[in-house]
């Protein structure tokens, strides 16, 4: 692969892609501005919108959707666990089909599902990605218990196996490790094993030669860091620090590793930028506004000038990897970009106090941004490769509620922006394969309480008894008398 994105998807309407959304489509008539056309329309027969069923509904217009086949989105925790049969064939607000997806992981030990549960998931994703032609990027993770490691990379692999080479664009160990010193709960000497110790580059020397056995060579293999990797220093692009992390050295081995197919992927958040602040009084420079931030949501939400910050990190990025690798053309991936609205708990800067910051109009222009981003950078240095937007529903990170999501739960594919009057189409996807229990369970109920009416039935009728007994033996009615007297002399 050549760092370009998944391209050359192909997209054909299979015999069974049509069969699993055969009559699952919204009537043209029931829809205002589709009345005029006959059949289904939202979505029609083939599982498909038409343009006629968002007009006046989704409040992102885009001009053109440039480079979406190097564009993908996260997969949050929700919808992985809870509806991988949710997952929609098109870009929220966008219609342009979805082309390829992150997982952080291919399942959690944390999570509280069955075997059979773990593999239905695990075969609702590859579906998806098999009849939809979607590239996956999929993590394994390194943590500081090397059985839980190993165990997730058993997953991992049962994953991969049924995806196949096809359907991978990529291999993530490890993500964001170089925070990981800064957890309260991470034992030091962990830290030290990492980096010091080449555990991170051991446990990506096993996976990769794992992966490539299972006939993954071609596919390329990284390990994700955030912007926090950038801030190197003593003349190295990338962070070099003893007892925090060694990223510089253990970047420099894995290119040595595997040359042009190692790709760096770090995750940029203009949300969370600690520099961003108020805006600065016109009558009084040496103050700032208590209210008003809209320098700071331009400056994080733009995409297309020299002062945007996400552009911004990117630039810095692209130079250090080419002063790391010497090579100009090097794959660079954007694991994560997104905003969020409501406001994060783990916000934490100067724009926790500014309302309009984590408002929904600052989510919708960031997102349309990314939609219309034609992955250049304004500085003129080469723009990443792919990038993954974050993400496509609302989750909890580490109990905490987050609201990156472009949808709400997995009860909706209702979009989170959205005009007043639209209303979420039907899912064009087949049905949860968990939709049977409800039918069994109903069952059951029904049977139990038949069961509880003839035993009731049978225990007041002497005549059923006798029926029930083939007329063998009569049964005559005991009498409440007969009952308290001879209760009385026991």
């Amino acid at each position: 692969m050549d760092g370009t994105g998944p391209g050359g998807v192909a997209r054909t309407t299979t015999a069974a892609a049509t069969a699993i959304h055969a009559s699952t489509g919204r009537a043209c008539a029931s829809v205002a501005a589709c009345a005029q056309l006959a059949g289904n329309c939202c979505p029609n027969d083939y599982g498909m919108f038409l343009g006629c069923c968002t007009q006046g509904g989704r409040r992102v217009q885009s001009v053109s959707l440039p480079a979406m086949i190097k564009k993908g989105f996260t997969i949050d925790d929700t919808t992985q666990q809870y509806c991988p049969g949710k997952i929609p064939q098109e870009w929220p607000n966008a219609e342009t089909l979805v082309s390829s997806m992150r997982l952080f992981h291919a399942w959690s030990s944390a999570w509280e599902a069955t075997e059979s549960r773990r593999r239905e998931v695990f075969r609702e994703i590859a579906d998806f990605a098999t009849r939809q032609g979607v590239k996956l990027l999929v993590g394994t993770p390194v943590t500081c218990i090397q059985a839980d490691d190993d165990r997730n990379w058993q997953w991992t692999k049962e994953l991969l196996a049924q995806l196949g080479p096809n359907q991978v664009m990529g291999l993530a160990v490890g993500n964001e490790l170089e925070l990981l010193f800064e957890k309260e709960d991470v034992d030091k000497e962990c830290i030290t094993e990492l980096w010091e110790g080449g555990r991170l580059l051991e446990a990506l020397k096993r996976r990769v030669e794992e992966f490539d056995k299972m006939g993954f060579k071609s596919v390329p293999v990284t390990v994700v860091f955030t912007a926090r990797v950038l801030g190197g220093t003593g003349g190295m692009p990338f962070m070099e620090v003893q007892g925090q992390a060694l990223a510089n050295s253990f970047l420099l081995a894995a290119t040595r590793l595997y040359g042009p197919r190692f790709a760096f992927t770090i995750n940029v958040y203009p949300y969370f930028d600690g520099n961003l602040n108020f805006n600065i009084l016109s009558t009084n420079p040496l103050k700032r506004s208590e209210s008003n931030c809209s320098d700071a949501i331009d400056q994080a939400t733009c995409w297309d000038r020299s002062r945007c910050l996400g552009p911004g990190i990117m630039t810095a990025a692209r130079r250090k990897i080419t002063q790391l690798t010497q090579h100009l053309d090097t794959t660079f991936w954007i694991g994560e970009i997104g905003w969020s609205s409501p406001r994060t708990s783990t916000l934490g800067t100067h724009m926790e106090g500014c309302e309009e910051f984590s408002g929904m109009a600052a989510f919708e222009k960031f997102y349309k941004g990314f939609l219309e981003w034609d992955l250049t950078l304004p500085s003129g240095e080469r723009g990443p490769d792919h990038a993954f937007y974050f993400t496509l529903r609302d989750s909890l990170n580490f109990g905490m509620k987050e609201h990156f999501g472009l949808l709400n739960s997995c009860e909706s594919l209702e979009c989170k922006i959205k005009s007043s009057s639209y209303q979420a189409p039907d899912c064009p996807l087949k049905p949860d394969g968990l939709a049977w229990r409800t039918y069994a369970f109903a069952g059951l109920g029904v049977l139990v309480l038949l069961a509880a009416v003839a035993a009731c039935i049978y225990m007041r009728s002497p005549r059923v008894q006798e029926w029930c007994l083939g007329g063998s033996k009569k049964v005559r009615p005991r009498q409440l008398s007969e009952s308290s007297s001879s209760d009385s002399e026991r």
